[in-house]
This record gives structure tokens, sequence and C-alpha cells, in this order.
């Protein structure tokens, strides 16, 4: 495994959505040989969280306010509960973050 990525799932509450996002993002990364670390948070709290990604609905990514010094990836997603969509937007970014 290479550099431990830091990802945020981000959902409208920080609540039910983001936490099953979180254990999907967390079997993906595993299944991929990924060592990554997941919070779960609601859009308003996860702007101002250190990360490498942020993976949020594409609804949601509208209103995910970065400050211009976060550098951070944003992975948008049609489903934030199915895993198939988040490992399909997800694992390029991963891929992409661990070859820097």
């Amino acid at each position: 495994m290479g550099r431990r990525i830091q990802i945020v799932s981000v959902c409208g509450a920080g609540v039910a959505t983001s936490l099953m996002a979180k254990m999907n993002i967390e079997k993906i990364a595993k299944e991929n040989g990924y060592n990554v670390t997941v919070n779960a948070a609601d859009v308003g709290t996860a702007a101002g969280m250190q990360c490498d990604v942020y993976v949020t609905t594409n609804e949601l990514g509208k209103s995910l306010r970065l400050p211009s010094y976060n550098k951070a990836k944003v992975v948008l997603v049609h489903n934030l509960v199915k895993k198939s969509d988040i490992e399909e937007q997800l694992i390029p970014v991963l891929k992409e973050l661990t070859e820097e």
C-alpha cells in the first residue's frame, strides 16, 4: 500500500448517507489496495476539513464551497450509496494521487 489518502464523504446532514458512503469507500479502497482514512461530514462542515478527496453527489457538489487554498479533488457521483457509482469515479482519482 502507498501513502494514506484522506477522504471525506459529504451528504446534506452528515449522518446516514455519508456514513453509508464511508463504508463503501473503505471497501472499495481495501479491494483495490489503497490506504485510506475516510470521514463523513455534512456539506457545511466538510469545506473546513483537511483531506485529499471529497466524495459527494452532483447536487451537493454545487454547495461545497471550498476555500481557494484547498487543492483537494472533488469526486462527484450520481448516487452516494451505490458502490459501483462511487468506485467508477473514485478509482481513477486514487490512482492519480498514488502516482504523484
